[in-house]
């Protein structure tokens, strides 16, 4: 009758429970259907727990008998340690005993038992990390062994209610029936071992489980795919805006280009003027090349046509001039001086005294964008 009422019991928490963990939805695939496998097969250093609990324990004697009830309360402690290797399949070793009741007398036994267990709330409701409650029923075989009556074999069920705390830590509430012979509590004819044992259990290593890449059963994850398109979308857009902005800038260099080249066309002009009589009044510029100290045979020409249209008593000023950009202070100025007697000497060889050429002082000049108008003498005629 005992025996009945715990099945009883025990059946009508599982409906309830199943009940509950079927409506869970973060196990469910883009088309709303539970998700329930195939998975990976995990390491042997996954998903092994312990637990540690303790409850009470309640002998009836006499089972199959119909004898009078004669067993009593005790506490128990139970222990113990296992491993899933599905998300639904799974076994453990454990301990329970402490000392029992029955027939009158109180004696020390211990039970060692190997639990075969399936987590129904997995195999029903799909695999959840996140599940609050798994229900777990399992079957038992073990020995129970005691000083008093020696050793004998078990056979029981039980069911496993674990409540989840975190990735690695649940309460468990573990209600099991075991059917003996009776001869560990001295009873007439079998009797039966009722255990109700709350606890902690820690999940030792990785405790996740991983879908087959090659599960078929369920619907395509369409969300990856639609955010490798944005970001596809958003690379070709930017390839764009950049396409764009380098015509804009290879315009702006063409632009420039043709600039830089009418003003090397202008440079080049100034530089090949003849000496006309537009120059005869006014002092001419001699320009040099970078870092030389002599002239041209053109800048040559226009000394000698600048002095034959002067008096033959004109007196010449000359002012030497080198460009900033180009080397340091002291090398400047000692380019100055040698480009102003470089023209000097050429003018004493057209004739002109020394009492007549007058020097000026350097001049270091700075035309940022044509250095080149620096590098030069300027030569004037006075009467």
């Amino acid at each position: 009758m005992y025996s009945f009422k715990f099945l009883s019991a025990a059946a009508a928490a599982l409906l309830v429970c199943a009940g509950a963990f079927a409506q869970e939805d973060g196990n469910r695939d883009a088309n709303g259907k539970i998700v329930r496998g195939p998975y990976e097969t995990n390491s042997f250093g996954s998903n092994w727990f312990v637990s540690v609990g303790g409850g009470i324990d309640l002998v009836l004697d006499g089972v199959r008998a119909n004898s009078s009830f004669d067993g009593g309360l005790t506490p128990t402690l139970d222990v113990n340690f296992g491993k899933w290797f599905t998300p639904s399949v799974g076994a453990r070793f454990g301990y329970e005993g402490w000392a029992y009741k029955a027939a009158g007398q109180k004696s020390g036994n211990h039970l060692f038992h190997g639990d075969l267990m399936w987590n129904l709330s997995n195999a029903i409701g799909g695999y959840k990390q996140t599940r609050v409650y798994n229900i777990i029923p399992y079957a038992q075989a073990g020995v129970i062994a005691s000083k008093t009556f020696g050793r004998e074999f078990e056979l029981g069920a039980g069911l496993l209610n674990n409540f989840r705390i975190n990735d690695h830590l649940a309460i468990n509430l573990d209600l099991r029936y075991s059917h003996l012979r009776g001869e560990q509590f001295g009873c007439d004819g079998e009797s039966g071992l009722f255990s109700a044992a709350v606890g902690l259990t820690w999940n030792i290593a990785k405790n996740t489980w991983k879908r087959s890449s090659s599960a078929s059963c369920a619907a395509p994850d369409n969300s990856a795919l639609e955010a490798l398109r944005a970001a596809n979308d958003a690379l070709k857009n930017a390839n764009a805006a950049l396409a764009a902005e380098k015509a804009e800038l290879a315009k702006s260099n063409n632009a420039l280009d043709s600039r830089n080249k009418q003003l090397q066309d202008e440079l080049d002009a100034l530089k090949n003027l003849p000496a006309v009589s537009q120059f005869i009044d006014r002092p001419v510029v001699l320009y040099f090349e970078l870092g030389a100290a002599s002239l041209s045979s053109t800048e040559l020409r226009r000394i000698d046509e600048y002095v034959k249209n002067q008096a033959a008593d004109a007196k010449y000023t000359l002012i030497g001039s080198a460009d900033a950009a180009t080397g340091t202070r002291e090398i400047n100025e000692t380019l100055c001086k040698a480009r102003v007697e470089y023209v000097a000497a050429h003018l004493r060889e057209l004739g002109v005294k020394d009492e007549n050429i007058v020097i000026g002082d350097s001049v270091i000049a700075d035309f940022p964008e044509h250095p080149e108008f620096g590098r030069s003498v300027t030569l004037g005629a006075t009467k």
